[in-house]
């Protein structure tokens, strides 16, 4: 099984989620909760994006995707994802084609902002 924690860590620093593996979580509001999940689209083992949910005791409140692929590429050229048994010592990383660092903090900032839209509720 591939290790996703430091990498959403780094994906996400100084955030406040709590990681298990593909998923985050964090308490936005009283009783409400945002849960970052790392995900795949059809593929199995192909890693695709970041579905965000906001949830209250009763369910789901708001959903979200947040795909790779609106990631800018640096260098060699390909599809933005992370492929599971690709990955070198069950470490996840990304495969082949690596997003720039601008990318990833204006897609992180992105996440981010949608789930402080539900700390005033």
């Amino acid at each position: 099984m591939v290790n996703f924690t430091q990498f959403n860590k780094d994906f996400f620093p100084r955030a406040g989620f709590e990681w298990f593996n593909t998923k985050g979580v964090k308490d936005v509001a009283k009783g409400i909760i945002a849960e970052v999940t790392i995900v795949t689209r059809g593929y199995h083992d192909h890693y695709q994006g970041y579905q965000v949910k906001i949830l209250n005791r009763t369910g789901s409140i708001s959903s979200h995707y947040f795909p790779f692929s609106a990631l800018e590429v640096e260098g060699e050229k390909g599809k933005l994802e992370i492929i599971g048994y690709c990955c070198p010592k069950d470490i996840a990383r990304w495969y082949i084609a690596r997003p720039t660092k601008a990318s990833v903090r204006g897609m992180a900032k992105q996440i981010l902002s949608y789930i402080d839209k539900y700390t005033k509720i």
